[in-house]
């Protein structure tokens, strides 16, 4: 544990965690302290960079756009060249999740479109731009994320939540299209900041936002935390199955979506790796603790595996536009 942190702060990391837009009288009641004491943790907790920011988890398939992946590696390029791209695709109003990683890729990227088509040209665009210093590019199309917390606290029950290729598209006005713009990078924004830039009253902002729930096309309000000054490492393990039911897989599966150390479970196409999922770790003890469970548990199922390590979170935004 981060030696200024008592078990209360853990407390707020694991509720703020799934509902980041938690009023701070609710919170105190939970944790059974005063608001004013619940609203200086916070503070504290940012003034520290260890609570880095708050975001709307968007279910971007019912507005019909597609979840797609690129791992990308980079030649041996300069600090300032790594950093143009970074900065590049920062601003670029299609990128919902950047990250640095180390190992095998330099970068994940998740770009926001709507077809195959305009996939393939996100990447010859990055190609066009940046050609002399991309050696590798590897892409998929991810057909379920599920999003689980990590356990600060061993007594909590983790909570998931899943957004998947669907065909039930659901329609948005200008108005809810402006919330979610607002919110997706910002959660914790109040409903008079809300109402004072769309020009509404904050009792009709707080409706649309009950409906965008409702539909769980906002799935949930989440966090983003300093891992390194959590003590915490993240970790994204690609492996390959032995010949596999689909019942293996399923139990594999929830195995992983229980465990107290996965954030992340995807489902996707285009990789050569059967199963794909995300950790945060204490240690590279722990890391290897929990492949060797998995291999215990599964002995007959558990192939090879490619451990990538992420460094650094560089933008979520689940409607970047």
């Amino acid at each position: 544990m981060y030696k200024n942190l008592d078990k209360i702060d853990y407390k707020i990391l694991q509720y703020l965690d799934f509902n980041a837009r938690i009023p701070l009288t609710q919170l105190s009641k939970q944790l059974k302290i005063s608001k004013k004491s619940v609203e200086y943790r916070i503070q504290s907790l940012e003034k520290q960079n260890i609570l880095q920011g708050y975001y709307a988890v968007v279910d971007i398939f019912k507005l019909g756009y597609t979840y797609c992946r690129i791992f990308m590696t980079l030649n041996g390029i300069s600090k300032h060249d790594t950093e143009e791209i970074i900065r590049y695709l920062q601003n670029h109003n299609k990128v919902l999740w950047l990250f640095e990683v180390q190992g095998k890729y330099d970068f994940g990227i998740v770009p926001l479109v709507k077809t195959h088509q305009e996939f393939k040209e996100f990447i010859l665009e990055l190609r066009s731009k940046f050609g002399h210093s991309i050696k590798n590019i590897m892409e998929d199309i991810t057909t379920k994320l599920y999003t689980t917390e990590y356990s600060y606290l061993e007594e909590y029950k983790k909570q998931n939540i899943l957004i998947y290729e669907d065909t039930n598209k659901e329609e948005i006005d200008k108005i809810d299209t402006q919330i979610l713009r607002l919110l997706a990078p910002n959660a914790r924004i109040s409903l008079v900041e809300l109402g004072y830039a769309l020009n509404q009253s904050p009792k009709t902002i707080s409706y649309r936002i009950k409906q965008l729930e409702k539909k769980k096309i906002i799935q949930s309000y989440r966090i983003i935390t300093n891992k390194a000054k959590l003590n915490l490492t993240y970790y994204k393990i690609l492996m390959n199955l032995n010949s596999y039911t689909k019942k293996d897989y399923e139990k594999i599966k929830n195995y992983l979506l229980s465990h107290k150390n996965v954030i992340y479970v995807v489902e996707a196409i285009g990789l050569p790796f059967d199963l794909d999922f995300e950790l945060l770790v204490k240690s590279n003890e722990e890391l290897y603790h929990l492949i060797e469970e998995l291999r215990y548990t599964f002995p007959k199922l558990i192939g090879e595996y490619e451990i990538i390590h992420g460094l650094k979170e560089l933008k979520t935004n689940f409607f970047p536009f």
